[in-house]
C-alpha cells in the first residue's frame, strides 16, 4: 500500500494525550526496574564516586533509588543536583513591529472569511489597505539602522491599520443574526489573540514603555513568555522556564512553567520530591549561589541538610585551631562545585542531542511532552551507556583471564 499508514497529527494527539505527567511517571517506572536489576546484580567491587551506580546515592551508603513507599525521616543519604534553564520555542525573535505586522495580517484572513460569507450584490468589500501596510512595514523592516522616531512613526501606522481591521472584523460579525458563529475555532483563537495583542502594544505606545505584564511575544504562540537569564550573548530566552534535579547521574524534571519564576523557591519542594522518591532526605545539596538564600539555608538546616554554597556573612578569621578545618571545608566546596557542573551538562546534552534548545511543538501541553520526553530519553541514554561499558568491562575481563592466555600459547607454539 502507498497510502500512509496514520496522519502526521498523530504525533501531536499523543503528545497532548500523554503530557507531562505521564512522561514523569514513566520515567519513575523505568528507574524503579534500573534500581531492582542493579539491586539483584549488585558489584562486589565498590565504584568510584563517578562512576556511582543507580542503587547508591551517596559515597557512604548503598541505598536504592526508589523503595517501597517507606521513610525514614532520621536518615539523610546522597546528593541532589538541582538548577534551573530554559527550553526556548521555535518562534522568530520578537519585535513590536514584527508583532503588529502579523496581527495585522492575521487579521485580514479572518476579514476575507467574513466576506464570503456576508458579501451580496452591489455590496463592496470594506477596505483593508494591506498593500500600503505591507509597503510601510518592509520599509522599516529592512532599514539596517533604525532610528527610534522613525520606527514609533511606523509602530504607529500599524497599529492604526490593526484598529480599522478590528472595527472592521466587529461590524462584519454584526451582520450575522444566525446562532451558528460565522468562525472557525482556529480563527477565532486568532482574533482573540490579535485583540489582546492590539490592547498591550497600544497600552506600551501610549505609556512609551516596552514592558507590560503577561505581554504576547508570539501570535502562533501566545503561551511562550520572555524569560531574562542575563548570560552573554542571550540576555532574553523565549520559552518554558524549567527547573530540574540529577540524582547519580538521572535527571527530573521538577517543575516546567511559562512564567518567569525565581528558582530558589523550588529548592525546598525538590528536597522534599527527594524524599518522596527514595524515602529520605539527602545529606546534601549541591546548587548554584543564588539558590543559597537565607530563607533557603534555615529550611536546610532545620532538616540537618547541608547547603554545599559558600556560607553567608564575614569568612572566619584565620587562625592555628581553625587552619586545616577551614582548608577542608575550601577543598570541599571546591570538589562540590566541580560536581555541580553535572547537571550542568544534563542541560547541555537535552539542548545540543535532544532539541531542548528549540521545542518546535506549538501548544502549551505538547511543548509540556517534548520537554519530559527529552528527559525520560536522556535517563534511558544514560542507562544504556552504563550497560554498554559494564559489558564492555565485562568482556574485557574473560578476554584477560581466560582468552589471552590460550591465545599466547599458540602464538608460542607456531613460533
Amino acid at each position: 500500500s502507498h497510502d500512509k499508514p496514520f496522519d502526521p497529527s498523530l504525533f501531536v494527539t499523543i503528545r497532548r494525550r500523554l503530557g507531562q505527567e505521564a512522561f514523569n511517571e514513566m520515567t519513575n517506572s523505568f528507574l524503579d526496574a534500573v534500581a531492582e536489576a542493579e539491586k539483584k546484580n549488585k558489584p562486589k567491587k565498590k565504584t568510584s564516586q563517578k562512576d556511582e551506580p543507580l542503587n547508591s546515592t551517596s559515597t557512604t551508603s548503598s541505598e536504592p533509588l526508589s523503595i517501597d513507599g517507606s521513610t525514614d525521616d532520621k536518615k539523610r543519604s546522597g546528593m541532589l543536583l538541582v538548577d534551573a534553564s530554559v527550553a526556548p520555542a521555535d518562534i522568530k525573535y520578537p519585535t513590536d513591529l514584527d508583532l503588529l505586522n502579523s496581527s495585522r495580517e492575521h487579521s485580514e484572513t479572518i476579514i476575507d472569511e467574513l466576506w464570503q460569507q456576508v458579501k451580496t450584490t452591489g455590496k463592496v468589500k470594506p477596505r483593508t489597505y494591506r498593500r500600503v501596510a505591507r509597503k510601510a512595514y518592509l520599509n522599516m523592516a529592512k532599514k539596517r539602522n533604525k532610528k527610534s522616531n522613525e520606527l514609533r512613526k511606523a509602530i504607529r501606522k500599524q497599529l492604526n491599520y490593526l484598529k480599522r481591521n478590528l472595527n472592521t472584523i466587529n461590524e462584519l460579525l454584526d451582520k450575522f443574526e444566525t446562532i451558528k458563529w460565522p468562525l472557525s475555532a482556529g480563527l477565532y483563537r486568532q482574533f482573540l489573540i490579535i485583540q489582546e495583542v492590539y490592547r498591550q502594544q497600544q497600552q506600551m505606545f501610549d505609556e512609551r514603555c516596552h514592558q507590560i505584564s503577561d505581554r504576547i511575544v508570539s501570535v502562533s504562540q501566545p503561551h511562550v513568555r520572555p524569560i531574562v537569564r542575563g548570560k552573554a550573548g542571550r540576555n532574553v530566552e523565549f520559552g518554558a522556564k524549567i527547573s530540574a534535579s540529577v540524582v547519580s547521574g538521572y535527571a527530573f524534571l521538577d517543575r516546567l512553567s511559562w512564567d518567569a519564576y525565581h528558582e530558589a523557591a523550588d529548592l525546598p519542594v525538590q528536597v522534599e520530591q527527594y524524599r518522596d522518591r527514595f524515602g529520605f532526605y539527602p545529606e546534601v545539596v549541591i546548587a548554584d549561589g543564588i539558590y543559597g538564600t537565607r530563607k533557603n539555608r534555615d529550611w536546610l538546616e532545620e532538616k540537618s541538610i547541608r547547603f554545599s554554597g559558600k556560607p553567608l556573612g564575614r569568612p572566619p578569621k584565620k587562625t592555628a585551631e581553625n587552619a586545616a578545618q577551614l582548608k577542608a571545608e575550601r577543598k570541599q566546596r571546591r570538589k562540590e562545585n566541580g560536581i555541580r557542573s553535572r547537571i550542568e551538562g544534563k542541560f547541555g546534552e537535552g539542548k545540543r542531542g535532544y532539541d531542548l534548545d528549540l521545542v518546535k511543538a506549538k501548544w502549551p501541553e505538547t511543548s509540556e511532552s517534548w520537554v519530559a520526553a527529552i528527559f525520560f530519553v536522556m535517563n534511558i541514554a544514560r542507562w544504556l551507556r552504563d550497560y554498554f561499558f559494564a559489558s564492555i568491562w565485562k568482556y574485557a575481563k574473560v578476554w584477560r583471564f581466560q582468552l589471552f592466555p590460550a591465545v599466547k600459547e599458540l602464538y608460542t607454539v607456531f613460533l
